[in-house]
């Protein structure tokens, strides 16, 4: 017998709060086209190494006075700080990506940056379950319907009912599910960083 959540959840979620925001705009110009007969070869450094943009300056939106907020303003005043050395103004994104991670994650002790999320487009962070386009009556079903793939597929997935003690169990069956396209409730993180910058890109 399945045991159907997911209404319930659906209607708790606006009022929990899973994220905290904080928002950091990179300041990008696009660079001067050089005439390539003009361009001393021996100073590419000046043309940004073919750059076709000048990172100028990060910005740092966020009104909460969490102590993880106040690491995410100290490590974009830094960056600012080196962006204006005339040495490192051809920095490409992906570098000034690396440089904010780094400094982001410097030190996990505390607990705070311990997970990251790569999306290339604006979504908002809850599971696919739980996206406005989804229909009511697949989330009022869920388990049913997923109880009936593991039947039909008993060699590639088992059902799992929703139990406090079988969480981690049913989570890798969920993923299973995710994997071959099926919306669930799971989000997902990773502890690497670059793995989710390669998700964003």
């Amino acid at each position: 017998m399945t045991n159907e959540i997911y209404s319930e959840v659906q209607t708790r979620l606006p009022s929990v709060k899973l994220f905290f925001d904080a928002k950091i705009n990179i300041v990008v110009k696009p660079c001067l086209k050089q005439d390539e007969g003009q361009m001393d070869l021996g100073n590419l450094a000046q043309f940004g190494d073919f750059n076709e943009y000048h990172i100028e300056k990060l910005t740092y939106e966020n009104a909460q006075a969490d102590p993880a907020f106040i690491r995410v303003g100290s490590a974009v005043e830094a960056i600012n700080k080196m962006l204006k050395d005339n040495d490192i103004h051809n920095w490409n994104i992906f570098y000034l990506y690396k440089e904010l991670i780094q400094r982001l994650v410097k030190d996990r002790s505390d607990g705070f940056f311990n997970y990251f999320r790569g999306q290339f487009d604006d979504w908002p962070l809850v599971p696919s379950l739980f996206r406005e386009n989804t229909k009511n009556s697949f989330i009022e079903t869920y388990d049913r319907i997923y109880s009936d793939i593991a039947k039909e597929y008993p060699d590639v997935l088992s059902y799992v009912p929703y139990k406090k003690e079988h969480a981690e169990a049913r989570a890798e069956q969920l993923a299973m599910l995710q994997h071959y396209g099926m919306r669930t409730s799971l989000l997902d993180i990773t502890q690497n960083p670059f793995i989710a910058l390669q998700f964003m890109v």
